[in-house]
């Protein structure tokens, strides 16, 4: 199996991401992670879940305005 294609349990991903399984269950009834059922169990794949970390994490005020000011077009 391709690096990019390795499920994880809830179990594992708990342990990943450090928060309650009920959490995740929670996640997954509101559809808000992506996540992947194979018969009655509930997998993740672990290159979506980087993503979507990746996705909502929030920057601070001072690395947002460093990215706007590196991000300006000097005429």
């Amino acid at each position: 199996m391709e690096n990019n294609m390795k499920l994880i349990t809830v179990n594992e991903l708990s342990e990943i991401i450090r928060i309650k399984k009920s959490a995740i269950y929670n996640l997954t009834h509101k559809r808000a992670i992506p996540f992947v059922r194979v018969g009655a169990k509930t997998l993740f794949k672990l290159s979506d879940i980087e993503e979507y970390i990746d996705k909502n994490t929030h920057q601070s005020a001072d690395q947002q305005i460093k990215n706007i000011n590196t991000n300006r077009k000097i005429n």
